[in-house]
């Protein structure tokens, strides 16, 4: 009878523990960077300019709201449905071609973001100006194949290195957030003192299927802390709630086979070739 209770209750707190959970309301403004070959980050077209916000957690499925959470105060916006693929509820904004136009849109002040069948994160402010700097990266273990795109073979791994720091001084608290989008691998992120300037690990590229990736750093100033793994909404707790003044600088990295895969393929090739030669002759 004991041991049954006692795998009764490892059960239920396996179950317990990966039960997943709202961790994370955000709401911000962002610019956009591209990095290329030559020169630091550029804006990223002609509208880089974005208010965006979002519900995350630890796998969440969608279940843990009754509906798509919305933004209300200073401006009004709706969260589209949940992303099944990224597990967060996420907004982002059309873009805007500057800041100022941004700000007209999505104007300084107080923001909330309901939680439908939770309750609601309020008094979240925005401001518009920030002394964070726009991620400037060098990448190593690869080679720029034009203007655009680093090349980088799946048996080498992808050095990148900050060539500046998160700040420009200040005294708010920042965070970062090194992303190889859709590659499988794991993010990079921390919180960082202003000033700062954070390292990384080299991101192995075994796992990492031949195609073409965006490589992402996010800087993100937090001005309004309301509440950094304290808060609490509705049945919900230990969540971090702040509004951001970010930016991200992209980066287009496409991953190749390695050289002796490429020498296995045009070896099959070049039998075949051989192969096909003596039946037309035989």
């Amino acid at each position: 009878m004991r041991i049954v209770f006692m795998m009764a209750f490892a059960i239920w707190l396996l179950v317990g523990l990966a039960k997943a959970q709202i961790d994370t309301v955000l709401i911000g403004r962002r610019t956009d960077y591209i990095q290329g070959e030559t020169g630091g980050p550029t804006l990223n077209g002609s509208t880089p300019y974005y208010l965006f916000s979002m519900v995350d957690g630890n796998t969440l499925t969608g279940s843990e709201l009754s509906g798509a959470p919305t933004i209300s105060g200073a401006a009004n916006a709706s969260f589209p449905v949940f992303d099944s693929t990224s597990h967060d509820w996420s907004y982002t904004s059309s873009g805007y071609s500057s800041l100022p136009n941004l700000v007209s849109a999505f104007p300084d002040g107080d923001y909330s973001i309901s939680l439908p069948g939770q309750g609601t994160a309020t008094g979240i402010t925005l401001g518009s100006t920030s002394v964070v700097n726009a991620p400037d990266l060098t990448l190593s273990g690869g080679t720029w194949i034009n203007s655009n795109t680093y090349q980088i073979s799946t048996s080498a791994s992808l050095g990148v290195m900050l060539n500046n720091a998160i700040s420009v001084g200040g005294s708010d608290q920042f965070h970062y957030d090194l992303q190889f989008v859709n590659s499988g691998l794991n993010d990079q992120n921390n919180f960082a003192s202003a000033g700062s300037t954070p390292t990384f690990t080299d991101f192995a590229l075994g796992t990492v299927a031949p195609g073409t990736y965006s490589l992402q750093l996010n800087f993100d100033d937090i001005q309004d802390p309301v509440n950094l793994g304290n808060g609490m909404i509705g049945s919900l707790s230990g969540l971090t709630i702040a509004g951001l003044f970010s930016t991200r600088t992209s980066l287009n990295i496409s991953v190749v086979p390695e050289p002796s895969t490429y020498a296995v393929i045009f070896g099959a090739a070049a039998l075949t070739g051989v192969m096909l030669r003596r039946r037309r002759f035989a």
